[in-house]
C-alpha cells in the first residue's frame, strides 16, 4: 500500500512539472517583441516599408510609408519621423536605442562611364573604315556619367545596333541589358562623333636649319590619323634625323597646335658616331 502511494505522488509531482514548463512557454509564446529600429536600411524597390525599417514588424511589415532614394543613393530619415510615421499605422512602442536618425540606401546595379566608353568603342572597332578601338577617340553628344541600373539587372551590355557613318563621323549605338526576373531588358543608346587616332613626333621647342634632333626635342601626341596623312614619324624614327627647314619656334598647325613633324621635314638621319681608339 506505501509503494504505490509513493508511485501515485511521484506521478502528480511529474505531472506537476510539465504544467508548469507548460505554463511557463506558452506565456513565452504570448510574449510581444518590441519592434526594434534599424540604424542602416537598404532596399531594392521604390518605396520603403515598415518591415525595412523596424525588426518585428509583425502584420504591418509590408506596408508601404516613404519613397525611396534615387538608385545608388543614400537618403536620411529623422527618428521622430519614422516615430509618428509608424504611429500613424498602429505600431507603438518602438525601441529607438538611442538613435536620432538612420540611413536608406537604394541598391543599385551601376555601369561605370569608362566600361561604356569602352564597350563603345569596341562596337565601332573595325567598323566602315575605322581602327582598333583603342585608337578611336570619342566625342559623345552628353557627357557619359555612371548609370544605376534596378540591381536585377544582372546581364552584360549585348549590343543591339551600331552604326558609323565614315563621311561626318558620326557613330549611334544601342546596347540591351538583361535581368533575372523575365522583365523587359533595359535599353541604353549613345551617339556621338568617332575619330581614330595615331601617335606622331611634335616637337617640343624650336629648332634651326641642319640642327640633329635629339630625345629632349620631340613629345609624342595622339593626332587624326587623317590629318597626319601618310607622312607622319614616329618618335623613335625622328631623333637622330637633321633638320632641313629652319624655324626658330615650334612650327604649328592651323588649329594653333605644334605641327607633327612629317618624313619630308626631316631627312638625312645622322648615325651615332663610332667609337675610336686612341694610340
Amino acid at each position: 500500500m506505501t509503494h504505490a502511494i509513493r508511485s501515485l505522488l511521484a506521478a502528480t509531482a511529474l505531472l506537476a512539472c510539465a504544467a508548469t514548463a507548460a505554463f511557463a512557454q506558452a506565456q513565452r509564446d504570448d510574449t510581444i517583441v518590441a519592434p526594434t529600429l534599424r540604424p542602416h536600411v537598404s532596399v531594392s524597390s521604390d518605396v520603403v516599408r515598415i518591415g525595412d525599417v523596424i525588426d518585428n514588424a509583425g502584420p504591418a511589415a509590408g506596408t508601404a510609408i516613404y519613397r525611396a532614394p534615387d538608385l545608388g543613393t543614400v537618403g536620411t530619415l529623422t527618428t521622430a519621423q519614422i516615430i509618428a510615421t509608424l504611429r500613424s499605422h498602429q505600431v507603438i512602442g518602438v525601441e529607438t536605442g538611442g538613435l536620432q536618425s538612420i540611413s536608406v540606401t537604394r541598391l543599385s546595379r551601376s555601369i561605370e562611364s569608362k566600361e561604356i566608353e569602352a564597350q563603345v568603342a569596341q562596337a565601332l572597332q573595325h567598323r566602315n573604315g575605322l581602327g582598333d578601338a583603342a585608337n578611336l577617340t570619342l566625342t559623345f553628344d552628353r557627357d557619359v556619367q555612371d548609370i544605376q541600373l534596378d540591381p536585377a539587372y544582372t546581364g552584360t551590355l549585348d549590343q543591339v545596333a551600331a552604326r558609323f557613318d565614315a563621311r561626318n563621323g558620326r557613330f549611334d549605338v544601342s546596347f540591351a541589358v538583361g535581368n533575372g526576373i523575365n522583365a523587359p531588358a533595359a535599353k541604353l543608346r549613345f551617339t556621338g562623333t568617332a575619330v581614330e587616332t595615331v601617335e606622331v613626333a611634335v616637337l617640343a621647342r624650336g629648332v634651326e636649319r641642319n640642327e640633329v634632333i635629339k630625345a629632349s626635342d620631340v613629345v609624342v601626341e595622339r593626332r587624326p590619323k587623317a590629318e597626319v596623312g601618310p607622312d607622319g614619324a614616329s618618335r623613335d624614327r625622328t631623333v637622330g634625323m637633321r633638320i632641313w627647314w629652319c624655324a626658330t619656334r615650334p612650327s604649328r598647325s592651323c588649329s594653333g597646335r605644334p605641327a607633327s613633324i612629317s618624313r619630308c621635314a626631316a631627312r638625312r638621319r645622322i648615325p651615332a658616331p663610332r667609337a675610336t681608339s686612341s694610340m
